[in-house]
């Protein structure tokens, strides 16, 4: 099954069972049946979401990091 708008590049083979979202990109022949992707390049659904909390993190953590520079004195010049 595949969402609206997936990628694939070149001539893969897609193993049966697989789930692919939408908008995601294929790159790769895919040897694992069952599996459900996203992302491009599409990976498990389970890494997808993992990195993408990681992702929406990335602001207040550079904050983090500016201000305990700040506080110790270790700012790049």
């Amino acid at each position: 099954m595949f969402g609206g708008q997936v990628g694939i590049a070149g001539h893969i083979r897609i193993a049966d069972g697989t789930k692919i979202g939408a908008q995601a990109g294929v790159i790769s022949t895919i040897k694992e049946e069952n599996r459900t992707l996203q992302g491009s390049p599409a990976i498990d659904m389970k890494n997808f979401f993992r990195s993408t909390v990681i992702f929406n993190k990335l602001p207040e953590l550079k904050t983090t990091i500016d201000r305990l520079e700040k506080e110790t004195g270790s700012q790049k010049k």
